[in-house]
């Protein structure tokens, strides 16, 4: 078996950072919109993710939790 490649760094540029402030911005205002109920379903870190991924950045496979 051929020895486990260490998984590369991600070079973060500006554009990337200010877009993480961003989206997490957008998501403590969703999180407060939401009411106790669906806390839950739209967690904070979930909703980040998400707004993370629909600007294009998926393809870097980042979790929620590594952002």
């Amino acid at each position: 078996m051929p020895p486990k490649r260490k998984p590369s760094r991600i070079k973060w540029t500006e554009s990337m950072i200010n877009y993480l402030f961003e989206c997490r911005t957008r998501a403590e205002e969703t999180s407060r919109l939401n009411d106790t109920s669906n806390a839950e379903r739209y967690g904070y870190m979930k909703i980040i993710k998400q707004l993370w991924d629909e600007k294009g950045y998926s393809s870097l496979g980042l979790t929620a939790q590594n952002l």
